[in-house]
């Protein structure tokens, strides 16, 4: 990740792997009743997609959420 003007950069060349959603979601996730979140507040929202596709290769089923103005 890198920061441009204040917002959350993913560089495109970022492959996720197994090992990486684990520590993901260990520092920045949360658990709730049959379902899991990843925080993505800050990142813009060309780059969740993008991460999406990556999680939907997994198997994932994730989806964008609005919440008090943001994106997650």
């Amino acid at each position: 990740m890198l920061l441009l003007n204040g917002d959350k950069i993913i560089p495109k060349d970022v492959i996720l792997n197994p090992q990486i959603v684990a520590v993901w979601f260990a520092d920045d996730g949360c658990n709730s009743t049959g379902s899991m979140t990843l925080c993505t507040q800050g990142f813009i929202e060309e780059d969740i997609a993008f991460l999406l596709e990556q999680l939907h290769s997994f198997g994932f089923k994730c989806k964008m959420q609005h919440d008090s103005g943001c994106i997650r």
